[in-house]
């Protein structure tokens, strides 16, 4: 699912629109807020604050919620530990099953070193 919406002759991106006037991306950004807090009354504060807080929503579609972390090793500990119950309560807020992924996010702060500047 796609949050913009293109127009061929303008060539500017609009934000799609629900009935209710909110933008898809916001409606998004609601329901992973409401699984937050569900997962938050499920974890310790430690936990939810290392694994859980910092993951943001990418996409979501009837059937698949795709989450973005920041590095690789903690998309690896969320499928690990916690991709069940993030699944759970993510089927408990929408309303029905979806199928969650983890991806890590790209073009991070921190450029790659080159290889001839390692030592």
């Amino acid at each position: 699912m796609s949050a913009i919406a293109h127009t061929d002759s303008a060539k500017t991106a609009t934000p799609k629109k629900t009935r209710r006037g909110k933008s898809v991306a916001h409606l998004e950004d609601d329901l992973w807020n409401q699984v937050l807090t569900k997962l938050e009354g499920q974890l310790s504060g430690p936990t939810f604050e290392t694994w859980i807080k910092p993951t943001r929503i990418q996409t979501l579609t009837d059937h698949q919620l795709v989450l973005l972390t920041d590095n690789p090793f903690a998309r690896n500990w969320l499928q690990k530990h916690y991709l069940t119950q993030i699944s759970q309560v993510a089927a408990e807020v929408i309303g029905h099953a979806v199928e969650v992924s983890i991806s890590v996010k790209t073009g991070g702060a921190s450029p790659p070193v080159p290889s001839d500047a390692l030592p």
